[in-house]
Formats: structure tokens, sequence, C-alpha cells
């Protein structure tokens, strides 16, 4: 019993140290820069949500684990990275702001063409083996809709404490909330244009991949 209770307060002491090191992804609006690009086609803004429930009940996707910042990351594939999954950079906001991280809505800026989603919870560590999700933004199109990810999941613990939750993969689904996600785009986006809706749909196989039309920069 000494020992488990002398590991649990090893474990919230790392918490302390390290959280402020690995940082979380940020809340926040595109730059004048990037609202240039999407307004030129070259980039659009890509909404997504994500949510759980963890025996029937809803759980935040991107609550704050006890040792690292975010209990999910997220990684692109596309003709940028070439075909490889990368992590979506957690220094770029991509949260419209703290009240629709707890909701789950993230966005994206990305440019016109096919890409590839990755979802990894906290504790898996391959990102090769996660499922893949491809959406394609289309040209000309300011503000995107890819759907929402609905994860049931079971919930995740060491020595007692909560560390996230794992996804039943086989009963994940892609829901259609557009007009939820008009909402958003109404409250943080308003200067662009109508929401266009291209839902995201499961993957099986290598990453189908081409160079994004030549208006792009």
């Amino acid at each position: 019993m000494t020992r488990i209770l002398c590991t649990l307060i090893s474990s919230i002491t790392l918490a302390a140290i390290l959280g402020p090191l690995y940082g979380c992804a940020s809340s926040g609006l595109p730059s004048a820069k990037n609202y240039d690009l999407v307004k030129s086609g070259s980039r659009a803004i890509v909404l997504l949500r994500f949510t759980c429930e963890i025996d029937g009940k809803p759980h935040e996707v991107f609550s704050r684990g006890p040792i690292l910042a975010d209990n999910m990351y997220l990684a692109l594939g596309n003709f940028e990275t070439g075909g490889s999954l990368i992590q979506v950079a957690q220094a770029e906001p991509i949260f419209p702001s703290p009240e629709a991280r707890k909701e789950g809505w993230i966005y994206l800026l990305l440019k016109p063409g096919p890409h590839y989603l990755a979802v990894r919870p906290f504790g898996s560590r391959y990102l090769e083996t996660a499922p893949l999700w491809r959406f394609d933004v289309p040209s000309e199109t300011c503000i995107v809709y890819a759907g929402t990810l609905h994860m049931p999941s079971v919930r995740e613990t060491h020595l007692l404490i909560p560390t996230g939750f794992s996804p039943y993969w086989d009963r994940v689904v892609v829901r259609n909330e557009e007009d939820d996600a008009r909402k958003i785009a109404e409250k943080y986006f308003p200067e662009l244009q109508e929401v266009k809706t291209v839902l995201m749909q499961s993957h099986v196989g290598p990453l189908i991949i081409r160079k994004a039309p030549s208006t792009s920069k």
C-alpha cells in the first residue's frame, strides 16, 4: 500500500513538472495572413468535431490528462506530408475558443485536395495502426465541415487516476451535425462564406495523394 501511495504521489508530481513543458494545443482564431490565404482560395478552414461517451455518458474529448497535456492527438496525411501521418502541431491554435474546445470542435487550415486523419488517444503509441478517415477539401471553398467523429469508449486509468479513454473502434461513427457546424462558423468565422459539408469517410489501405490545384500557395 505504501509503495502504491508513493507511486501515486510521484505521478502527480511528474504531472506538475511535465505539464507546462509539453504544453497543449491552443485556442484562437486565424491570423490576418491566414485569413487572406483562405479568401484567396489557397487554404480552407476545415471544421471537425470529436465526441465521446463512456458508459453512455458524454466525456470531454480534449480534457487534459494527469501527465500529458491532452488526452487526444491528431495527425494528418496529405500531399505536403508525402503521404506520411504527421501530428498536428500543438503550438498552432486549433480550437476556436476554450468553450468550443470543451464541445469537441476544432478547425484546421488546409489546402484543397484529399486529406487523411488519424486519431491517437493517450497511451496509444503507433499512428501507423490508427484507423484512418479521408475527407476532400473542395477548391474555391472557404469553410468546410468534415463531420463529427463520435467515439464510444472505455475509460483508461493508471493507479486509480483517470488517464483518458480508449475508443471501441468498431463502434466509431461519423455524424452529420451541419446545423451545429453552421452555428460555430457564424460565431467564429462570420466573414466567410456559407459552410460546405463534405463528410469524412473511413479509409482502408494506402494513402492516395495528389497535388493541390495550381491556385494554392
